[in-house]
């Protein structure tokens, strides 16, 4: 019996990172019964990818549709792929990524063995060339699938490398809320709602996709921002969702967490390493995020992580 999976890519100004991202997507292995169709949507008001999709169209294995969302909302832009029409499984990898042959394969598997409505696999971010020690050595770039054998909570979810099962999204009519749209955690925010209505999620840890990340968004102010970000978002998102712990609580954890970080790293900072000074200082920045989010619940809003349509600079994920 066939079965219909829509390949979802929102996309903005990454010609180059674009192009790899499609050249190891037509290089996959699927099942016979499996129909695959790619959906692009560019962010860009000057349709700045076409060219870039035309030029692959020729060559893809699957069919191609290209759209233009020229808001600038990365929900909008998501939004724009779900509604070209239903499929039985919705895809949803990122521009900046490049996916191995057995992709789709691995995600299907994980999909079946679990049960699950959904499944999220690793994205392993490397780092650029000269890069520190500290974010060698880390795992600031990578995120992780959850633990094998246990379901991932809502916490733990993300786009990126995600199979979602077609029916949350056709007849239950599941869309990226807007008002995460230039804030980022519109992707979290999703698997929240499918979350309370009942949907679980599994790891696909076989399904790994790599990130090759830039100089400017590896660098250490960069990596605060969306520490920062980060702990806004949680905020904005726990506060809906319910069942979490109080802000303060959450704060004081963190606090915690960030002393016993820099305590541990005292060892390896007296022989120059500064891995937990690091840690600590990306703890910190959450904890702060929270709080402000709690204290102003319009925070959120005004951080913004996508770049407006007259800017060339390159968006950055914040959930």
């Amino acid at each position: 019996m066939e079965r219909q999976l829509a390949i979802c890519i929102a996309t903005y100004r990454r010609p180059e990172m674009l192009r790899r991202l499609l050249d190891s997507i037509g290089a996959i292995e699927t099942p016979a019964e499996l129909v695959v169709e790619i959906r692009i949507v560019d962010n860009d008001r000057d349709a700045g990818a076409r060219q870039t999709v035309e030029s692959w169209r020729e060559s893809s294995p699957f069919p191609v549709t290209f759209r233009v969302q020229p808001e600038q909302n990365i929900a909008l832009t998501r939004n724009a792929a779900l509604d070209l029409g239903p499929a039985d499984l919705f895809a949803f990898v990122d521009d900046d990524e490049v996916v191995e042959p057995t992709w789709i394969v691995n995600l299907l598997a994980a999909l079946e063995e679990s049960g699950a409505d959904a499944v999220f696999g690793p994205v392993e971010g490397r780092p650029p060339a000269g890069a520190p020690g500290w974010l060698r050595r880390g795992d600031h770039l990578w995120h992780g699938a959850g633990t094998p054998g246990r379901p991932i909570p809502w916490q733990g979810t993300r786009c990126g490398n995600t199979l979602v099962r077609g029916h949350w999204i056709g007849e239950r009519g599941f869309r990226f809320d807007t008002r995460f749209g230039r804030s980022g955690g519109e992707d979290t925010d999703f698997f929240a709602r499918m979350w309370t209505e009942g949907a679980s999620f599994a790891g696909a840890h076989d399904a790994p996709v790599w990130e090759d990340v830039p100089a400017d968004r590896a660098a250490f102010p960069a990596l605060l921002r969306r520490k920062f970000r980060a702990g806004i978002n949680y905020q904005r998102l726990a506060s809906r969702v319910g069942g979490e712990r109080h802000p303060v609580v959450m704060g004081a954890r963190r606090a915690a967490k960030a002393l016993l970080q820099l305590l541990a790293g005292i060892p390896s900072l007296l022989r120059g390493r500064i891995d937990g000074l690091v840690n600590a200082a990306f703890t910190g920045a959450m904890l702060a995020g929270g709080l402000v989010a709690w204290l102003r619940p319009s925070a959120g809003e005004s951080h913004v992580a996508y770049g407006d349509a007259s800017s060339a600079t390159t968006r950055e994920e914040a959930a």
